[in-house]
């Protein structure tokens, strides 16, 4: 019951907080001259460079993982199996029973157009 109670009451703040950001204060609201502040505060600029930084190191630690593991599997496997250079040598071929099907299928037709043509 304290769970729920819990649930309703952040939803009730939740609501209270969006009405607020709406209010108007002069030409902007509330929420536009947070978010206003957000950009060009002095304390967020520091924190936008370190996520740039480890946006960076992930970028790059990604890279050489997937180099290494590339490489590793480009040693134990056949080239042709290393992602990245696989050719797909997918070829469908008919069988025999079905071409013979065909022909047979064809030739009657072009009887049938003769009779009915010479008729």
């Amino acid at each position: 019951m304290s769970d729920l109670f819990f649930v309703f009451k952040m939803t009730i703040m939740t609501f209270i907080i969006v009405i607020i950001m709406q209010v108007k204060f002069g030409a902007s609201t509330v929420e536009q001259q947070t978010m206003n502040w957000v950009r060009t505060s002095n304390v967020v600029a520091p924190l936008h460079e370190v996520a740039q930084g480890a946006m960076v190191f992930l970028r790059q630690g990604f890279r050489q993982l997937t180099g290494s593991v590339s490489s590793k599997a480009g040693s134990l496997l056949d080239s042709e199996n290393v992602p990245g250079k696989r050719h797909l040598r997918f070829q469908m071929d008919r069988s025999e029973a079905f071409l013979r099907e065909q022909a047979e299928r064809l030739k009657q037709q072009v009887q049938d157009q003769e009779a009915s043509s010479s008729q």
